[in-house]
């Protein structure tokens, strides 16, 4: 049962949709993040930052105001986190506030942290129409997600930045939200890039703190 009709019903009301079919589709917010040069550090590194990035991400989330039956429980990536958002989540306190709350929770981290511990992020933002079965969420939105995530152009632009995190967010959360200039939103520092994902143009938007 998907979080609204779960806290419909704790509420004893009746919840605003059906009970989930197996061929519904459920739309998601679809935030993934990855340790940048993860490969390259040594384990006691690895653990501590897996622990870190999973505390840093469910905490900013929290500061926001976003509770724990709005997403699904985090899915761990090996060096990362992927947060899925329930419908209800409006995607400018996502673009926005979030990634406002994220980026001080990195600087805090980085700020305290041992040497050779630093962490910094490639983050992708994105929503769509998912699938669910009894293993997880699948779909084209969540590939081109994962896929943008490993792109060249989202690499390159955290490696020209002394940001703790770049972040690439796809054209429809660009128009559908950027470009109107939600509060902690400036859409002047959104910057456009056109990337190759299967022989089709992708128009995504890049950002840093």
């Amino acid at each position: 049962m998907d979080s609204v009709a779960r806290r419909a019903s704790s509420a004893g009301t009746a919840p605003w949709c059906p009970a989930a079919e197996p061929d519904d589709l459920h739309h998601r917010g679809i935030f993934i993040v990855d340790i940048e040069d993860s490969d390259s550090r040594p384990y006691s590194i690895k653990a501590l930052h897996r622990t870190q990035v999973r505390q840093i991400v469910t905490s900013s989330i929290a500061d926001v105001g976003i509770t724990p039956e709005q997403y699904d429980p985090p899915t761990d990536t090996g060096d990362g986190v992927r947060v899925l958002f329930a419908p209800e989540v409006p995607k400018n306190r996502l673009v926005g506030p979030l990634m406002s709350a994220l980026t001080e929770r990195l600087n805090s981290y980085n700020a305290a942290a041992p040497e050779g511990a630093h962490m910094r992020l490639r983050a992708v933002l994105s929503a769509g129409e998912l699938r669910r079965d009894e293993y997880d969420y699948f779909g084209t939105p969540l590939n081109e997600a994962y896929w943008l995530l490993d792109t060249d152009e989202l690499r390159d632009r955290l490696r020209k930045t002394t940001a703790p995190m770049a972040l690439m967010i796809t054209r429809d959360l660009y128009d559908g939200v950027v470009r109107h200039g939600y509060p902690q939103i400036d859409p002047d520092t959104f910057e456009s890039c056109v990337v190759t994902h299967k022989k089709r143009d992708l128009h995504v938007w890049l950002w840093c703190p």
